[in-house]
């Protein structure tokens, strides 16, 4: 019991007296579980520690770039005022949301979310959330097309789950080739409904697929891009905030390499439970 109350990981040993052989099997098994446990705590703490030096890399770079074009300003060496203040007012566009996605994490992290779910059309959802990355795809050549979204409802938070489906089209555009197209489609029945957005990129690997919606989670060189655009999330906040909306919808999330792309599902429930 001491070696067990100092971490270490120990072996049941037999003495032929059933009592003490219970006793003894049961903290072997304690110690392993405890070991376990401080393993994954490490795990945590390291991942926590990358979290927060990546959330304050992407911090940093877009306010030292503003701290340099507010200088030209100041001191009047500015090539293009105008274009060093639209510059700046998109960096602060940048750095909001990025403050915003680590404020709606907390929440979801605390279960202090509060949904106001209603029957929801599911196209007014996807119109939406296309609306917002339109542009962005337009610029690079990309095409967002729709197929079988109409005729459904779902029992959802239209804010919420708009904010999720733009955040999966925002990662899409974010990873899709140039002049390519990105589909989203659903598939559902009575109780439950499918919605799918699948990119032509590369995708990530099979053993990726499981932990591209963990917090602070980055992609490898097949899903890093270098672009500086508006559809940027941040340090991994943007599939984890997705997971989180689902998940307290009661629905469930998954991504998979299909022969039409990278797809990333949500489902999600058709009617209030119970």
């Amino acid at each position: 019991a001491r070696r067990v109350g100092d971490g270490d990981v120990v072996t049941a040993s037999l003495t032929g007296w059933r009592e003490f052989d219970e006793v003894s099997a049961e903290l072997a098994e304690t110690s392993r579980r405890l070991a376990d446990a401080r393993a994954q705590i490490a795990e945590l703490d390291a991942a926590r520690r990358q979290f927060f030096a990546w959330i304050s890399h992407d911090l940093r770079t877009p306010l030292a770039g503003m701290r340099a074009m507010a200088e030209a300003l100041e001191d009047g060496t500015a090539a293009e005022p105008g274009l060093y203040i639209a510059t700046i007012r998109t960096k602060v566009d940048t750095i909001n949301k990025m403050v915003d996605d680590l404020f709606q994490l907390s929440k979801l992290q605390t279960g202090s979310l509060e949904l106001c779910c209603e029957p929801v059309v599911l196209r007014d959802l996807v119109s939406d959330a296309v609306a917002d990355v339109q542009a962005i795809a337009a610029g690079r050549g990309i095409r967002i097309v729709d197929d079988g979204i109409d005729g459904h409802v779902v029992w959802a938070d239209p804010r919420e789950i708009t904010r999720a489906i733009g955040n999966l089209l925002s990662n899409a555009v974010r990873h899709a080739p140039d002049e390519s197209t990105i589909t989203v489609r659903a598939v559902g029945d009575d109780a439950m409904l499918v919605l799918s957005v699948v990119d032509q990129g590369e995708g990530v690997s099979s053993e990726d697929l499981g932990s591209i919606f963990d917090i602070g989670w980055r992609a490898d060189t097949a899903r890093t891009s270098d672009r500086d655009d508006s559809a940027r999330t941040g340090a991994g906040l943007g599939l984890a905030i997705v997971r989180g909306i689902v998940e307290a919808h009661g629905g469930t999330i998954r991504a998979q390499r299909t022969a039409a792309g990278f797809q990333l599902d949500l489902e999600l429930p058709t009617a209030a439970a119970g």
